[in-house]
Order: structure tokens, then sequence, then C-alpha cells
């Protein structure tokens, strides 16, 4: 958090500072704080696609479904990406099933990530 914080005294405008705070603010279970960091990204760079998808991993960690899957799909308009459809494809089926076990969805989804990190 600090060294993004001290990169962003030195250029406020700089997009990828604003994600990687959001992620050490996610981190330490900052959420709001990762949120406006996100957010504040967007301002600078309207069409940054990591800043989408940062707000979607997020909405969808706290349940809001609608939110992410808004922004994974400004995601897919910025560029044709398959691990937002890989994430979509892994995330959408148990939705339509069940709204309310957020946790246990974001659980599995995490898990998905991490074996999909792990190919060689």
């Amino acid at each position: 958090i600090y060294h993004n914080k001290e990169a962003l005294r030195t250029n406020p405008s700089f997009p990828e500072s604003y994600v990687n705070l959001g992620i050490g603010y996610e981190a330490i279970g900052d959420d709001d704080s990762a949120r406006k960091s996100y957010e504040n990204a967007l301002q600078i760079r309207p069409n940054f696609w990591e800043g989408h998808d940062s707000i979607a991993l997020l909405s969808f960690k706290q349940g809001d479904i609608e939110q992410s899957i808004k922004h994974w799909e400004q995601c897919m308009t910025i560029r044709s990406d398959p691990s937002i459809k890989i994430k979509l494809a892994i995330i959408l089926p148990p939705i339509f099933r069940s709204k309310h076990d957020v946790p246990k969805l974001w659980g599995s989804f995490k898990r998905k990530v991490d074996e999909l990190q792990s190919w060689p």
C-alpha cells in the first residue's frame, strides 16, 4: 500500500497504481478503500480493463452479482480476453442455481483461478 501511495504522489494519473493499491487494500480486508481505488483508476482511464476486472471480482466477492457481470461485460468490450470467458463460464452456472451462497461460489472461483494459473 505504501509504495503505491508513493507512486501516486509522484504520478496521480497512473491507473495501474490505483489498481495495485486496491489489491493491497483488499488483502488487508478494506474492501471500501479497494473499491474507491479501482473507481479512481476508471476515472482516469474509463476503458482500463484491469480496473473493470478488479471491480468485477470485488463485486462478486461482496455478492453484487449484477455489478460483477456488468464490469466483466465491459471488459469483454474493451478486449476479447479468454480469461474473462473462463471466469464467466465458471461463475455464471452456479449463480443461476443459487444467488445466496456467494462465499462458497467465491471459494470455488478462487480455486479454479489458482488451477488455471498453475497450468504450464
